[in-house]
Parts: structure tokens; C-alpha cells; sequence
């Protein structure tokens, strides 16, 4: 894990007092600081889809075959180094195909069906990222001829989460204290401690158009790795100041 840069923003000192005495006695002197935090962190957890799309003529060849074809596309990435409880059965779909209109078809013309397609996957989570691109060579070369969008994320954000806010509440309190000390004034207590919501779990993503020109240009294994991933935090804290 990366640190790329922390910022520090919105400082702002205000330093209360009345113009008339006896004017808002309780009117605190305070201190609001803004502190930010961007980390860079790699990417832990792999997600993508693998399928396999039969078409024939009659609906019960076209199971059969889309079946026969996915056990052995699942042997293959077993024997890859998937694992058991790494992958599970995606999207399974059932599609006729219909017969086109001629051009000059009769006033009662209606389409027939004249086969069908079958889409079936399998949906990937795991933590090898090293063997995403065996795992598409493989499930290729065994018949698989749908690769879907290759997602990387973080496992468990929320531990980069932390460490972002930690380092953004550091900086926000370096900030105070050398404002503090340049105003001559000390930081007496904590007034206000707020924490921007957070957003979602960062993801890079490779398109199935990538992966096709990746695997046309090299019949190879294709080379798949993830930019880093950035997390950030940000918090405001507002002091009490005394002289």
C-alpha cells in the first residue's frame, strides 16, 4: 500500500470575541480543519464470468451439448487452479431462434422457430489474480467462447478504508496544532469531528472487447493486471481554542 498524497484544506481560524463587553459571553474562539487522505493499494480479488453459448436445431441437442461442453470447460479450470468454492454457476438462458419474413410474405405468414441457443457461465471470485489469464486461455481452448468483464476490486475495503481515515485525521490534526502554534493559541478540546460518507468499493474493469483483442493478438495466456486502487477519506475537526 501506497500513500500518493495527502491534502490539507478549508483551514480556518476564528477567533471570536465581543465588540461591546458583555456582548454573547459563551462565543468560543475555535479552529476548523480539514484534512484528506488518497491511498494507493493493489487490487486483491478477481471476478469474472466464463460461458459457453450452443446453438442447434432442436432444443434438447442444444442442452446436451451446452452441458457436455461446460463440464469440460469446469474440469479444465480445475485442474487450473480453481477451486471448488472459487466459482459457481452463473446465467443460464434458453433462446429460439425465429424464422425471418420474406420479402413479399403472405398476409398470414408467421415466424417458426428454427433452433435454438443456449448461454450457460460460470462466475469466478478469487483471490489469484496471477491466474486470470490461464484461467481464460484454458476455458478457451476447452470451448468456452463468451469471456465476460473482468472486474478487480479489494476483498475487505473497508481495512484500506481505515487507514485512509487514519492518515487524513493525522494530517488534519498536524495542521491544527501548527496553526495553533503559530497563532499562539492551544488547542483546548474537540468541538466537532465530522467523516465524509464513504463511496463505493473502487473496481478497475477489463471489457470483453479488450480481452478478445488481448487473446487475437497473442494466442498465448493473455497478460491481465490492475491498476492500483484508490481509496480516499476525508474529515473536518473543529477545536476549542484557549489562549
Amino acid at each position: 500500500m501506497r500513500q500518493l498524497f495527502l491534502l490539507s484544506a478549508l483551514v480556518f481560524l476564528s477567533a471570536v470575541t465581543s465588540a461591546l463587553a458583555g456582548e454573547n459571553p459563551q462565543e468560543l474562539a475555535k479552529l476548523q480543519v480539514r484534512g484528506e487522505a488518497l491511498l494507493e493499494v493493489p487490487a486483491d480479488e478477481i471476478r469474472l464470468s466464463i460461458g459457453v453459448s450452443t446453438s442447434g436445431d432442436t432444443a434438447d441437442v442444444v442442452l446436451e451439448e451446452n452441458s457436455r461442453v461446460l463440464k469440460r470447460v469446469e474440469k479444465a479450470l480445475r485442474e487450473a487452479g480453481l477451486e471448488k468454492g472459487e466459482y459457481s454457476t452463473g446465467r443460464f438462458n434458453l433462446q429460439p431462434s425465429w424464422s425471418p419474413r420474406p420479402r413479399n410474405a403472405e398476409p398470414n405468414w408467421h415466424p417458426e422457430i428454427v433452433g435454438y441457443t443456449v448461454r450457460n457461465n460460470l462466475l469466478i471470485k478469487s483471490s489469484k489474480l496471477d491466474l486470470a489469464g490461464t484461467w481464460i486461455e484454458t476455458a478457451s481452448r476447452a470451448g468456452a467462447n463468451e469471456i465476460g468483464q473482468v472486474v478487480f476490486g479489494l476483498a475487505d475495503p473497508r481495512k484500506y478504508r481505515a487507514a485512509a481515515i487514519r492518515s487524513a485525521t493525522e494530517h488534519a490534526r498536524a495542521d491544527a496544532l501548527a496553526l495553533a502554534d503559530a497563532a499562539e493559541v492551544k488547542l483546548l478540546r474537540i468541538l466537532d469531528l465530522q467523516l465524509d460518507p464513504a463511496g463505493q468499493a473502487p473496481v478497475t474493469r477489463m471489457t470483453e472487447q479488450s480481452l478478445v483483442r488481448t487473446m487475437a493478438a497473442d494466442s498465448a495466456a493473455p497478460i491481465i493486471a490492475p491498476d492500483d486502487l484508490q481509496v480516499r477519506a476525508g474529515v473536518s475537526i473543529t477545536w476549542q481554542l484557549s489562549d
